[in-house]
């Protein structure tokens, strides 16, 4: 898990997906064509900074379950 989140990258407008909102993109293994968590950005407003992170955290451990 540790090289995901080293390897994590946070855009505020994304330039692939040419949307207005937070994205968070991991590339490393098991994710190499790329997990991307995908945040309004009036819930970016609304949260703080450990309720973001608690949820881009369970959101990937979800996502690890799913592609184990």
């Amino acid at each position: 898990m540790a090289a995901l989140y080293a390897g994590a990258q946070v855009e505020g407008v994304d330039t692939k997906l040419r949307i207005k909102k937070g994205v968070v993109s991991f590339s490393a293994p098991p994710f190499r064509g790329g997990l991307h968590q995908i945040y309004d950005w009036s819930t970016l407003d609304e949260c703080s900074a450990r309720e973001l992170a608690e949820n881009v955290s369970f959101m990937l451990r979800e996502s690890l379950r799913r592609a184990g």
